[in-house]
């Protein structure tokens, strides 16, 4: 056994004293005791041991003693001279110079486990930057005494992990394995390692690891594994390489699939995924995280309208002004031109050059040509230059103040076109150019087409199919009674009420709210949406847990109350409305409450702008207090608010003062924050807010609790889909999202196409 030598600098390696010692040393006995005799501990018991090894290993580095219990744990047994080992593993770079020798020794002892001789050495050859080449050939020699070529080139390949780059481990490894041949299992090929690396790869799609030939992919797991339980990088650059040189294009990719799958919480490894998938228009599997095509639900074709002509699929149809008479020109791939030149009207041009033109050239003909017996033709030319001038007028009117040739297109489409398709033919080449033609007409902003007309196009649409076409029409409804002064809301509810008992698919939604002008939803107006929303999903069962889980699985869901609502305010709004026969409240005042209150949109707007955790809202009548028709009070979740003050759950109770003035007795009422001035005692609507704090704060808040256990997980199962893919690798089904992990789906059937 080599003698421990105490080197200048090595300050924890002072003897220290006896008891310090036997303090020491009867941990590391106990640790030896609780050793299995011949057998392998279980993940647990070496978890522990590991941790109670860190902790000696710590306490023998910094205290007195230490150096006493490593130099009587090298001269003992296997078991203890492992121990030492284990301590002396632990110790942070570089190692003393005072217990160097004692590792090098360790490093070379047969009886201890070779993973941690190989540590060992490693951290003996770290420590000692000075050493030479010949020195870390001998150290690397005795480290391998009495062992095979191939056991040699597996301990140094090992050891590689730890020192990468190093010349002599490269040198003994080349030494190696120019003595050993190798046969392939696969086809009983010979040859050397190098040889065997190349064929294995080329003909069998195999590497060669150390000596072991496997498949690529389940060495880069092995990898992988290391990198995880050893937390060293140089395992993950191995993995990252050999992937990279298996697949040059997504091998990087597959890699972080791998490490997601071992630690879903490596947010780098995720957001390389999600950047992929977003390139490619694709979504992730929620199971095994593998690449998904987006499903392709596309019913709306690419349109394009410009100068009278509107083109899709392969369809065009145009508008042409620029001739005497309005002449539609309809096109079709592999089909002969249809040209529909019924006179339509005079076009502009039309005018000016069939009317206007000739007028004027009649004028000039009667001013030269008039027979000088009939007179002066002064008059009749006059008459005729002033109606061609008229004529040139109109035209010129009429060009300013009449639509577009493409609106005039548009119109056209709606009134003879579409009925036509509607009636007369289901095939679903018309209907995809009906949504075509709707969604240019959304995106042109244009109106006046007619709610009747459009509803008849609906009312044809085949059922369960286009419900894309189906959701833009309803959007042009909406807006062409929005133009008409009516709600928006109300009319948004009704529609995306469908998406959540199963009577439309719940893409439709995303759908149907695409685009929309922010004017529908401003002031209260998207707080008001969601409340009616929740309160027709409270009707249909919903509960708080379903509701956050379609947030998770829908975007327009989530667009309202995922990242507004937290679940206490979902829990108390589904109190509420199960309240709202029995109305408790109304014992305290004629109070209206938040879900009664979405449907009035100035008072609603004006209420939840200001307030958006509002629960009931209560016009003030007392005259002592209200100082305007509109003064109301304002019960929240978060408190009583009378003028912008909100009451404290713990106020004290209120109390009314009187002070005598010259102009006559003035009385305060004080509540918490809260002071009032009035002309006449307010007991009343003192109590009316004492009770108001009281019922929300020890009644209302602290039932409403039991709704965050309330569960209907049959109501998911009334949902509809139109887009749910089948993972390509583990068959997962789930809810796609393009750049993210997608949802997945249970119980929730698919709406077939076509």
């Amino acid at each position: 056994m080599p003698e421990i030598v105490h080197a200048p600098g090595d300050a924890a390696l002072t003897p220290g004293d006896d008891a310090t010692f036997a303090r020491r040393w009867q941990e590391a006995q106990e640790l030896l005791r609780e050793r299995p005799a011949g057998g392998i501990p279980s993940s647990s018991a070496a978890e522990s041991r590991s941790r109670r090894v860190d902790r000696l290993a710590g306490i023998l580095r910094a205290d007195a003693g230490g150096l006493r219990v490593i130099r009587d744990l090298l001269a003992g047994s296997a078991a203890e001279r492992t121990l030492a080992g284990e301590c002396l593993q632990r110790w942070p770079l570089p190692l003393p110079a005072g217990v160097l020798r004692a590792v090098d020794w360790l490093a070379t002892d047969p009886e201890l486990p070779e993973r941690l001789r190989i540590h060992l050495v490693a951290k003996s050859i770290q420590s000692q930057p000075e050493l030479d080449s010949t020195a870390i050939t001998g150290l690397l020699q005795r480290l391998l005494q009495g062992l095979s070529p191939r056991e040699a080139s597996q301990r140094l390949h090992e050891l590689g992990t730890y020192l990468p780059n190093q010349p002599e481990i490269a040198t003994i490894l080349e030494q190696l394995e120019t003595r050993v041949q190798l046969r392939c299992p696969q086809c009983g090929f010979t040859g050397r390692r190098s040889e065997m690396g190349e064929h294995v790869w080329r003909v069998h799609a195999f590497v060669l690891d150390g000596w072991q030939i496997i498949e690529p992919w389940t060495l880069i797991g092995q990898q992988l594994d290391c990198y995880e339980s050893t937390g060293q990088s140089v395992w993950l650059d191995r993995a990252l390489s050999r992937a990279q040189q298996i697949d040059p294009v997504e091998g990087i990719l597959r890699v972080n699939r791998l490490l997601l799958q071992r630690d879903r919480s490596d947010v780098s490894a995720l957001a390389m995924l999600r950047d992929e998938a977003r390139q490619r228009h694709a979504t992730i599997c929620p199971n095994c995280l593998a690449s998904n095509d987006f499903p392709s639900t596309e019913e709306i074709p690419l349109a394009t309208l410009s100068h009278g002509r509107f083109a899709v699929d392969g369809w065009a149809i145009e508008w042409m002004p620029r001739r005497r008479f309005r002449i539609v020109r309809e096109q079709s791939i592999g089909m002969p031109d249809a040209v529909d030149s019924t006179p339509r009207g005079w076009s502009n041009w039309g005018l000016i050059w069939g009317l206007a033109v000739p007028v004027m050239l009649l004028a000039l003909l009667v001013a030269i040509g008039w027979p000088r017996w009939l007179g002066t033709p002064f008059l009749p030319t006059l008459m005729l230059a002033i109606a061609s001038a008229g004529i040139y007028a109109f035209a010129e009117f009429r060009q300013r103040f009449t639509p577009d040739d493409s609106e005039r297109l548009l119109r056209l489409l709606w009134q003879e076109f579409i009925p036509d398709w509607r009636t007369r033919s289901n095939l679903p080449m018309h209907w995809r150019r009906i949504g075509a033609i709707a969604q240019t007409t959304w995106q042109e902003g244009l109106t006046g087409i007619g709610v009747e007309t459009i509803q008849a196009t609906i009312a044809a649409l085949p059922d369960d199919d286009f419900h894309e076409v189906r959701a833009t029409l309803t959007r042009l409804v909406i807006r062409e009674q929005v133009s008409g002064g009516a709600d928006a809301v109300p009319i948004l509810a009704e529609s995306l009420m469908a998406c959540l008992d199963g009577r439309a698919p719940l893409e439709s939604g995303d759908w149907l709210l695409a685009d929309i002008p922010s004017a529908w939803l401003a002031g209260g107006g998207k707080a008001r949406l969601r409340l009616l929303l929740l309160e027709f999903a409270f009707s249909r069962g919903w509960g708080v847990a379903e509701l956050r889980q379609l947030a998770r699985e829908s975007a327009w869901v989530r667009t309202f109350w995922s990242a507004e609502s937290s679940d206490d305010s979902l829990a108390q709004l589904r109190w509420l409305w199960q309240q709202s026969e029995s109305r408790p409240w109304s014992a305290i005042g004629p109070a209206m409450s938040v879900l009664e209150l979405a449907r009035f949109p100035i008072l609603g707007d004006q209420a939840l702008a200001l307030y958006p955790d509002l629960l009931w809202y209560q016009p003030i009548r007392d005259a002592a207090i209200a100082s305007s028709a509109e003064e109301a009070l304002f019960v929240t979740a978060s408190g009583v608010v009378f003028r912008h003050r909100h009451l404290a759950s713990d106020a004290a109770d209120p109390i009314v003062k009187r002070y005598r003035r010259e102009s006559g007795d003035r009385y305060e009422l004080i509540y918490g924050e809260l002071r009032l001035e009035t002309a006449e005692p307010a007991t009343d609507f003192a109590a009316l807010l004492q009770e108001w704090n009281r019922y929300l704060h020890q009644e209302f808040l602290m039932q409403s609790e039991s709704m965050l256990r309330y569960r209907a997980p049959a109501v998911m199962g009334l949902l509809r889909r139109v887009r749910v893919t089948t993972c390509r690798e583990c068959g997962t089904v789930f809810a796609p999202r393009v750049g993210e992990l997608g949802e997945a789906i249970v119980a929730i059937p698919a709406i077939p196409r076509g």
